[in-house]
């Protein structure tokens, strides 16, 4: 799995610098290019990390895994991480972390970390 943060900056119609966090997922392309590349959103207040679910003791959740073992390429992203400085985004009930994909203090507003 390869960690990626994008800049997506050029795109969106905002000020400050715009992240989107994302996982890719390989599968063993020595056999034979990828059958196909699926791109998994997460939902709710879910992160990339529903994709990908490693439970100790409890092999066999990880999405990604099962696929790729078929030959899929798996893409997860997050949702945009805008740079706002706010404790909690407009519109938001909630705050989250960076490693859920949603707030990135100003002293660190780069895509160089995910």
């Amino acid at each position: 799995m390869s960690e990626l943060m994008l800049d997506v900056s050029a795109s969106v119609p905002f000020d400050a610098t715009t992240c989107l966090a994302a996982s890719v997922h390989l599968p063993d392309i020595a056999a034979a290019a990828p059958r196909a590349v699926l791109v998994c959103w997460p939902g709710g207040s879910y992160g990339r990390a529903y994709w990908d679910m490693q439970i100790p003791g409890y092999p066999g959740y990880s999405f990604a895994d099962h696929v790729t073992a078929q030959g899929y390429l798996v893409a997860t992203e997050n949702e945009l991480i805008v740079p706002t400085g706010r404790a909690v985004p407009a519109g938001r009930a909630h705050a989250h972390t960076a490693d859920h994909g949603h707030i990135v203090p100003p002293s660190t507003a780069t895509c160089d970390a995910v």
